[in-house]
């Protein structure tokens, strides 16, 4: 059984049909990448799943249940996650302190306020292992404020892990980084275990072609394409839509 379907999503903007029976299918595990020029509606996508909007028709299906009523914050009861184009953190706060806040929203005593964070054992163990995991060790005593966006985006990603999902949504998790940030990026993001089944929408393709078991092309709101890496390069079709008639390597 697929970990996570998506039926004939249907979305619009008032004229503006964004999403037209957009489809996905996702197994336990894999790397799922949703790529397409700008507007095709990949994060009105993303934002549907999440349950962020809603949409018109159309059905989300969670180990075989359907979701589409389930409202986004209960959706991480459901052990789903994800990141943001536009960092979501607490700026004035530590790298430590930020995971320690995501670490202690999962505990059954995140209600309990009369002992220090730093008095929590197990949260200091597990922000420890998440630090060393994602190299961060060194910058853990650093405001958010004082990071560079790409360690900015990590931590965002670090964050969205600390919730134990079972399906990681990632919205570009490279955007706005440097070569040798992405470069870092890509390769912690391939380290996260298979347990976690990533979903990301990524505009830069050797990112996606490096990450991607499966790649779903959108475009004008409908899936037009979903395969191996070997089958999308080498469409015709794609080729013209997406990569400009054969430039394989931007987006």
């Amino acid at each position: 059984m697929s970990l996570m379907k998506v039926e004939k999503l249907n979305k619009s903007f008032k004229a503006i049909h964004v999403l037209k029976d957009a489809t996905i299918e996702m197994q336990p595990g894999e790397r799922h990448v949703i790529i397409g020029p700008n507007g095709a509606g990949k994060t009105t996508f993303i934002n549907c799943l999440y349950g962020t909007l809603k949409f018109e028709s159309g059905d989300v299906f969670l180990e075989g249940k359907s979701i589409k009523d389930v409202p986004s914050h209960e959706r991480v009861q459901l052990r789903m996650a994800r990141t943001f184009q536009k960092n979501n953190l607490f700026n004035d706060l530590t790298v430590e302190e930020n995971i320690y806040l995501a670490i202690l929203s999962e505990k059954p005593y995140k209600m309990k306020f009369f002992k220090s964070l730093s008095e929590y054992f197990d949260i200091k163990k597990e922000s420890k292992e998440m630090l060393l995991q994602w190299e961060m060790q060194d910058r853990r005593n650093v405001k958010v404020k004082n990071l560079s966006y790409g360690e900015q985006r990590v931590l965002e990603i670090m964050l969205a892990l600390c919730a134990n999902p079972k399906i990681l949504l990632l919205d570009e998790p490279t955007s706005g980084m440097s070569p040798s940030e992405t470069v870092r990026t890509t390769e912690l993001i391939k380290k996260i275990p298979r347990s976690v089944t990533l979903l990301m929408i990524e505009h830069d393709m050797e990112v996606v072609f490096s990450t991607a078991d499966r790649i779903s092309v959108l475009h004008h709101g409908e899936t037009i394409l979903s395969g191996t890496p070997e089958e999308v390069r080498g469409n015709e079709m794609i080729q013209e839509i997406y990569f400009g008639g054969g430039a394989r390597n931007h987006a």
